[in-house]
Order: structure tokens, then C-alpha cells, then sequence
């Protein structure tokens, strides 16, 4: 027995266009508006009938829609307005839609789910159809073997990563000998927790108070440092932290500390960007 096929109309083309459970797209019986050469607006009928499917350039089925003024033409992929229209809008952590049998093409809703991204991944690993132009690659472009990080959970190249790490720490170094302060307005306040002994400016540098001069500061990996002496005792102190916690009120304890333009030298109080953690 041939199954029923059912139609329901499109979100946002009601009146206009159905879609079926099967995966076909109709256009209805309806009246549009057009202008015709002479300036002026007209109506004329248009007769409904099946869509003819394209094939978009990434494997799925898509048709034209447009509204009955002319406007609003989009193209939209068939399974796409399957759901859309049969389950409804898809939730906020599923931006997939998964084809069950693993054939793009078909597009019946008893093929149809929303998924995540990592389900997605998996069904095209279970379907065969998981390519990638490096998963068959041992070697990265430089000759260093891949080797595979549990704690990243992919493949990478520990050797060139350590060497664009170096590079870009080298390059902090260099930026920050050459950096210029503007000293002509500078501000300073006590740094958090040393009130009295150290301050620290708008501009990111450090005094000590006890000696009265500006401390020269340190690089670490990409990060300027401070070494703060109190009782005997050294610490470490991002110059970046100094200065959130003096200017913005923030607890690098709990909360993120960023730079605007992604510049780890440039530690002026303007530059300084605060958000919370992911816990």
C-alpha cells in the first residue's frame, strides 16, 4: 500500500509553499504581483506544482522560494524546510541535521533528526563518509611525525608547535623592549594587596614607593611580569593582573584576564579586557 504523503506549509511562506514528509517542495495555487514594463503593478496567477530539486554544491537538495510580491527569494536546502516544518525550529545545541541512513539526498522526515555537531561527526564516521585531505597524513608539512594529544584529543605536531610558540614569544620580547609610554598623563595607583609599598600605572608599569623608582620588569614566555618582594619573599606578578585589579576592580582569581588587541605587551589600562571563567 502506498503511504499518504502529508503536506504542510513552510514557516514563513504560508499560502505559498508546502513541503511533504517525503521531502518534495510544492508551490500553491496563488495570486502574485509583478511590474509590468510600462511602470505599473499587476497580478497574475500562478498554478501549483512540484519544485524541481538542485544539487548545491556541497551534496544536499535545495529549491527557490519566493514571495508572492517578488521579494524574499532564498535558497533553501530540502531538509531544512522538512524539519522546519515538522519538527519546528531547531534547539539552540543542535545545529545539525542528521540524515539517519547516511544518504544526503534523502530527505523523508523518517531520515530527518537534529543532532549535534559531535553525533554528526560520528555518523559520517559510521556511514564512511568521514573524509579529510589530513587524516591519512603521518607526517606534518615540515617532516615531523603527528603524534595524538589525549588532553587536546587530536593529532598535532609537537615540534612545530614548540617552534611558533618560540617565535611568538620572541617577537613579544622584541615588542616589548621597543614599547613607548606615554608618561605626560600617566596615572598611578596602589597595587591591590601592597598598598604603600608598590604602585602601578595606567600605562602598565610599576614603582617601588620604599625606593621611589620604576621597576623593570621581565618576560616570560609572552607575559610581562613584576617580582614583588615583601618579607623576604618573591612573587610573580603579571603586569596585565597589576593593572586590572588597580584600574577595573577585577580577581584574576575568578576571572579572565584579556587584552582588546590581543597584544600581551600592551598593558595600558584602556587595553585591558575582564570576563568571568568557565567553570
Amino acid at each position: 500500500m502506498q503511504p499518504i504523503e502529508v503536506w504542510k506549509a513552510i514557516p514563513g511562506y504560508e499560502g505559498m509553499y508546502e513541503v511533504s514528509d517525503m521531502g518534495r517542495v510544492r508551490g500553491t495555487d496563488r495570486t502574485r504581483t509583478r511590474i509590468n514594463r510600462w511602470g505599473r503593478e499587476e497580478s497574475f496567477r500562478v498554478r501549483g506544482k512540484v519544485l524541481k530539486n538542485s544539487l548545491s554544491n556541497v551534496g544536499y537538495y535545495r529549491v527557490s522560494l519566493h514571495k508572492n510580491d517578488g521579494s524574499g527569494g532564498i535558497q533553501a536546502f530540502v531538509h531544512h524546510l522538512v524539519m522546519l516544518a515538522f519538527v519546528g525550529n531547531r534547539p539552540q545545541d543542535m545545529k545539525h541535521i542528521r540524515h539517519l541512513n547516511g544518504n544526503p539526498l534523502d530527505n523523508r522526515l523518517d531520515n530527518l533528526v537534529y543532532g549535534t555537531p559531535s553525533e554528526n561527526a560520528y555518523d559520517r564516521v559510521r556511514h564512511g563518509t568521514f573524509r579529510t585531505r589530513y587524516a591519512d597524513k603521518t607526517h606534518c608539512d615540515e617532516g615531523h611525525p603527528y603524534v595524538f594529544s589525549h588532553a587536546k584529543g587530536y593529532r598535532h605536531c609537537p615540534v612545530c608547535v614548540k617552534e611558533r610558540e618560540a617565535e611568538r614569544c620572541k617577537q613579544s620580547a622584541i615588542r616589548f623592549r621597543e614599547f613607548v609610554y606615554n608618561t605626560e598623563s600617566e596615572v598611578w595607583l596602589p597595587v591591590v594587596g601592597y598598598e604603600g609599598l608598590y604602585s602601578v600605572s595606567d600605562q602598565g608599569r610599576v614603582r617601588s614607593e620604599r625606593r621611589g623608582v620604576v621597576m623593570s620588569p621581565g618576560i616570560r614566555g609572552c607575559t610581562p611580569y613584576i617580582i614583588i618582594c615583601v618579607g623576604g619573599k618573591q612573587r610573580q606578578k603579571p603586569i596585565s593582573h597589576l593593572v586590572a585589579e588597580a584600574f577595573l576592580g577585577a580577581s584574576p582569581a575568578t576571572q579572565r584576564i584579556s587584552h582588546f588587541n590581543g597584544d600581551s605587551v600592551d598593558n595600558r589600562a584602556e587595553n585591558i579586557s575582564v570576563s568571568n571563567k568557565r567553570r
